[in-house]
């Protein structure tokens, strides 16, 4: 497991970029405009697909809210293999850091008026151990499932996981 809620890896392929797109618009549900509470997707991925890349999030049942976003760039070499170089991150971060930043700015300041420690050090702990576990443990899980299901859409295999 990876201490932070990012990883990179390249996928080699012998299928063309055209069999790549094509094979991911068959398992990418598009209607970006439309996504609600409760609507139901039929589809693996929700998300954009381009001529040469995809910006993609797994649908994951019941929540419509995907601890992953998987960008994909498709190059091709001349002897028809490609390469997808992935970049998995997660997009709950926008939310989660300034959230945690708060809550200890807070905590600080508590600390400093109160002038006694109040158990403020311990709980501030607490908050950024629970915030890295609730974010990074579901990423780590439905990031592993994503790149087995991409693996098996490319008939491919990851190389340089970092």
């Amino acid at each position: 497991m990876y201490l932070w809620p990012k990883k990179q890896c390249r996928i080699d392929t012998k299928m063309s970029r055209h069999e790549i797109i094509e094979g991911i618009n068959q398992h990418v549900d598009q209607d970006y405009k439309s996504i609600y509470w409760g609507k139901r997707f039929y589809k693996r991925f929700f998300g954009n697909v381009g001529d040469n890349s995809f910006k993609v999030r797994p649908v994951v049942p019941y929540w419509n809210l995907s601890p992953v976003e998987i960008r994909g760039q498709i190059k091709q070499d001349g002897q028809g293999h490609s390469t997808i170089e992935c970049r998995l991150s997660c997009p709950y971060l926008r939310v989660v850091v300034p959230l945690v930043l708060f809550a200890v700015v807070l905590f600080l300041l508590n600390y400093f008026l109160a002038g006694a420690n109040g158990g403020a050090i311990n709980v501030m702990a607490l908050i950024v151990v629970g915030a890295w576990a609730l974010v990074n443990i579901p990423f780590q899980i439905q990031a592993h499932r994503s790149l087995r299901d991409l693996m098996g859409y490319f008939k491919g295999e990851i190389r340089d996981m970092r």
